[in-house]
């Protein structure tokens, strides 16, 4: 067999491009790989920022205050909380985490090809909670439009996981999101997705949820069925944390939005 891919090789008719030429081509292609490569950095550091900006504002309450300044650190006041256990700034509400929620949808896979009765989507499963990027495509019933994703929706993955990795990653679905994926999207069986009862809270509560499977809070509110671990979503989300003011949550929402853009603007080049 080696003798006979010998012999083949051997016939073989390669054109030859000039080194010059190919010095040309691989300079292109090392150029878009670096281009690549920088939006990726600028993306992870832009994630970073926002992660940092909600801690700064709702873990260590230094938000701006009336004046402009970080309100806990120039002495904004701060009351007990006796469900929480802890300070949290006077006038802040404590609610449920579902108090947040409008809708809890489940997924659908749909199926492998089209019939005169199914709409093309865009499907995330757990393995594409990270990237929400170029998601498999599959064939929903046209009269489950109810499972198309919104924005500002949030994905949540509620079976799988590992031993050292819990269920409940999280995801945002953006306006981007939704475009580079065909423009119809939903979850899978393994996923839930959330709509909120007020857009302007997905980001606080998005980056509240991180928070919590960030400190492997998670861990605690996991079944196991048939080995497969299932994350008890409704256990979960009868919590009570803070809920921010509406102005605030807003201002948030706003830069949150904005920095996603970017993200979401770097993501499409990359793709192109």
């Amino acid at each position: 067999k080696n003798l006979q891919l010998d012999t083949a090789f051997n016939t073989l008719s390669i054109k030859w491009i000039p080194i010059k030429k190919q010095v040309i081509i691989v300079n292109i292609l090392s150029s878009l790989d670096r281009k690549i490569a920088l939006n990726r950095r600028i993306n992870a550091k832009l994630e970073q920022i926002a992660k940092r900006l909600y801690d700064y504002w709702f873990v260590q309450f230094d938000f701006p205050d009336k004046n402009g300044k970080p309100y806990k650190s120039n002495g904004g006041k701060m009351v007990w909380n006796e469900v929480l256990k802890r300070e949290v700034p006077e006038g802040w509400e404590v609610k449920r985490l579902s108090d947040f929620i409008c809708k809890n949808n489940t997924g659908d896979w749909g199926a492998d090809e089209p019939t005169d009765k199914t709409i093309e989507v865009g499907c995330i499963r757990g393995a594409d909670i990270i990237a929400l990027n170029d998601l498999p495509k599959r064939f929903i019933k046209s009269t489950n439009t109810e499972k198309l994703l919104s924005e500002w929706d949030m994905v949540i993955e509620v079976s799988g996981g590992s031993p050292v990795q819990a269920t409940g990653r999280c995801a945002l679905i953006t306006p981007g999101v939704i475009k580079r994926n065909g423009n119809k999207i939903t979850c899978s069986n393994f996923c839930h997705a959330f709509s909120f009862k007020d857009y302007r809270f997905s980001a606080y509560f998005y980056y509240l949820w991180k928070m919590f499977y960030d400190n492997g809070i998670m861990f605690n509110y996991e079944g196991k069925t048939s080995g497969i671990k299932n994350f008890m979503t409704e256990t979960f989300l009868a919590n009570k944390w803070v809920s921010a003011p509406e102005s605030l949550a807003e201002k948030f929402f706003g830069i949150v939005k904005e920095t996603y853009a970017k993200i979401d603007s770097n993501i499409a080049e990359n793709n192109k």
